[in-house]
């Protein structure tokens, strides 16, 4: 029975190519001429195979239209009256669309994707040695890129019900759901008062999106924390994403079961999807303008939200429409800005206080204070800069200083760069000794090298004298730059405006 329903869906599969003929002529086009400049640059031994790689990614691009075009009896009434009367059922349609996207599309793309990188690693074998593993991790960041594109857009074709609407809500979900996750990072790490390390997201901000491909360095995605030594390989996570991708084709394989002719032309099929989308595409639009002017992200992004959503409301009152939507839209932006204010006093939800390693041997500690106090003329603040040192102490000891900086922890809700212009701050460096195995040693200097493992920025909520002798009494010692600190430089005999 089995064997006999691979058959029907194979056969299946060939009628359905005939939609995509015009499509796969353009994307042959695409492969040959990739193919062409991989082969051109290996035998000049030039970086024009380079312009090969760049062709064989746009594919990405044209399985949008290859997918509208197989699904088009999701949007379209005669060609879904068409495919009823056949003798098929609504599983075999959808897999042998899904065939037919496999031998068109996906196989040749992925086939010579993997020919060309191929040719590059036998050619370049000797300039290649210590980059193979990360060669190969680019291709499967490229076969996690493809899934995920294919994935988002049929989903998007079980959704709605006309083409407009899939078209451009595709390119809406493909940003939100990769944009979301960089958001998110961004924002717990800025109130946790760490920098943004896009090659340090953490396994859980790289699931099912594009932010993969950022996260990927050197074949590894960091911990939370840059520096920390709890690092896992890059390739489950993509393999993950991959497996995700499938699962996403397999669920909509079930929605397509449960679509019927009456949806067919209709904007919204499931509801469901949407709101989920209008959520997160409010809260990557507001969160990114937010950084700029707060009253500019709310106005953009309701205009944007109330436009799209009275393009789907065809055949609905638009007073209606309206009204609806803006409260839905003022409930929206308050559970953001609750959940960001949350963000910001919990500083990242807790994860300000987080520590450097315990584990570490030999380290060094330094604690750079910034004391802003409001000055007398309107050019803004004077900035008082004191430095303090450990030098040759456990991880233990960095716990420790760490723990009396968290004790002094404060808010600040403001982000970006003007997260740390309005309070006093103190930033926490760490720097482990390593050593030092790779290079040629030519003196004692040259056995150890100094990497930084923490690097945290605390606004506190005390006076910096008091902070400053708390952190000699736990043994840190003054470094004697005692200065008035601007852009501009070091002005240690004169007060400085800016």
């Amino acid at each position: 029975m089995l064997l006999t329903n691979l058959r029907k869906i194979h056969s299946l599969a060939g009628g359905e190519m005939q939609r995509l003929k015009k499509l796969f002529i353009i994307n042959s086009i695409v492969i040959a001429a990739s193919l062409f400049f991989a082969v051109v640059g290996v035998a000049m031994e030039n970086e024009i195979a380079v312009v090969g790689l760049f062709f064989i990614t746009l594919p990405l691009v044209t399985v949008i239209p290859a997918v509208a075009l197989l699904f088009r009896d999701m949007t379209d009434k005669r060609v879904c009256d068409v495919m009823h009367s056949l003798p098929m059922t609504a599983s075999e349609r959808f897999w042998s669309k899904i065939l037919a996207l496999c031998y068109y599309h996906i196989i040749p793309t992925l086939v010579v994707a993997a020919a060309e990188l191929g040719l590059m690693c036998a050619r370049f074998s000797e300039d290649l040695a210590d980059d193979i593993k990360v060669v190969w991790l680019g291709y499967l960041v490229g076969v996690t890129a493809l899934l995920f594109t294919v994935a988002v857009t049929i989903l998007c074709q079980m959704c709605f019900g006309t083409l407009a609407e899939v078209i451009y809500m595709t390119l809406i979900a493909l940003t939100a759901f990769s944009v979301f996750p960089i958001l998110v990072y961004q924002n717990i790490t800025y109130a946790a008062g760490f920098d943004v390390m896009f090659d340090s997201m953490p396994f859980f901000f790289c699931l099912w999106t594009y932010t993969s491909v950022l996260a990927v360095d050197d074949t590894k995605v960091f911990s939370f924390i840059a520096g920390h030594d709890n690092t896992f390989s890059a390739w489950p996570v993509l393999i993950v994403n991959i497996f995700i991708s499938i699962g996403v084709i397999y669920l909509c394989s079930r929605l397509y079961k449960k679509r019927t002719a009456e949806t067919v032309g209709n904007p919204i099929a499931f509801k469901l999807f949407l709101e989920v989308l209008s959520i997160l595409a409010v809260f990557v639009m507001f969160g990114y303008l937010d950084q700029l002017n707060r009253v500019v992200a709310i106005g953009a992004s309701l205009v944007v939200f109330m436009v799209v959503h009275i393009i789907l409301a065809r055949g609905k009152s638009l007073k209606t429409v309206f009204a609806v939507r803006v409260l839905e839209y003022a409930v929206m932006i308050g559970i953001i800005l609750i959940v960001n204010l949350v963000n910001y006093k919990t500083g990242g939800f807790g994860l300000v206080f987080s520590t450097p390693e315990s584990s570490l041997k030999h380290c060094s500690v330094e604690v750079e204070l910034y004391d802003y106090t409001e000055s007398d003329n309107w050019y803004g603040q004077r900035v008082e800069h004191r430095t303090l040192y450990l030098e040759d102490v456990d991880g233990e000891k960095a716990c420790d200083i760490a723990d009396l900086l968290h004790s002094h922890f404060v808010s600040n809700s403001d982000t970006g760069w003007r997260r740390y212009y309005s309070k006093s701050y103190a930033n926490l460096l760490v720097d482990e000794r390593k050593s030092n195995k790779n290079s040629h040693i030519s003196s004692p200097d040259d056995k150890y090298y100094w990497d930084m493992v923490f690097d945290q920025t605390i606004c506190f909520d005390c006076d910096s004298d008091t902070l400053y002798q708390e952190l000699i009494d736990a043994g840190m010692k003054p470094s004697g730059e005692e200065d008035m600190y601007s852009d501009d430089g070091y002005y240690p005999e004169e007060e400085y405006y800016y």
